[in-house]
């Protein structure tokens, strides 16, 4: 499991059990943190480029 903050995992679990609750029962915790991995990744990258130029 990736790591991330306690709020945002708070968030993810209830994010979880509420889709689950609506019927998708796919692996929602670790597709959100892996989303929310990526999305930070791409932001270092935009500061680094913005950095070098």
């Amino acid at each position: 499991m990736n790591k991330c903050s306690a709020k945002e995992l708070a968030v993810f679990e209830q994010l979880q059990g509420e889709m689950a609750t609506a019927g998708f029962e796919r692996a929602f915790l670790d597709q959100m943190m892996n989303n929310m991995k990526k999305l930070e990744k791409e932001d270092r990258d935009k500061k680094k480029d913005k950095h070098i130029q």
